[in-house]
């Protein structure tokens, strides 16, 4: 589990220190909206993540998995139809397990994140809403954990 966080924290590092490999993505976004008018394949640039914010880790992991169809089109290039990409990008797009982890666990994510913002409500009390989110996440952990299991 913890590699695939580091293929993703990797992969959102060299797309901000690059701005070619920003605009890789960004073009293949637009080639596959002309191509197949996937509306679902538009830009968003990768979130990076940071050390002390915990839930920076969901924006990232949400990112990636947002600009899933470019990425692994990309990623699935043969030589002749690469346009300058670079192979280092190619090397560093998550694989498709690595996808399918991202897609597990980002509604737990997603639920931490839930339970953390009315946690932190200081203008109305919300420990009701929390008791109640909290029921939830264990219903929801429960079934994540039965099906990963079996």
């Amino acid at each position: 589990m913890l590699f695939s966080f580091q293929e993703c924290r990797k992969l959102s590092a060299r797309v901000h220190r690059t701005p070619h490999d920003q605009q890789r993505l960004r073009r293949e976004c637009i080639n596959m909206r002309n191509d197949s008018n996937q509306i679902e394949c538009e830009y968003k640039k990768l979130i990076t993540d940071v050390e002390t914010r915990w839930n920076s880790t969901m924006f990232l992991l949400k990112s990636v998995h947002q600009m899933k169809l470019a990425l692994v089109s990309i990623k699935e290039e043969t030589y002749e139809e690469i346009d300058k990409t670079d192979p280092k990008l190619k090397q560093m797009i998550p694989c498709e397990q690595t996808f399918e982890i991202i897609e597990q666990i980002l509604p737990i994510l997603e639920k931490c994140a839930t339970l953390s913002e009315l946690l932190s409500g200081d203008l109305k009390p919300t420990m009701h809403l929390v008791i109640t989110e909290l029921f939830v996440s264990l219903r929801l952990l429960r079934v994540i954990f039965v099906n990963f299991v079996i």
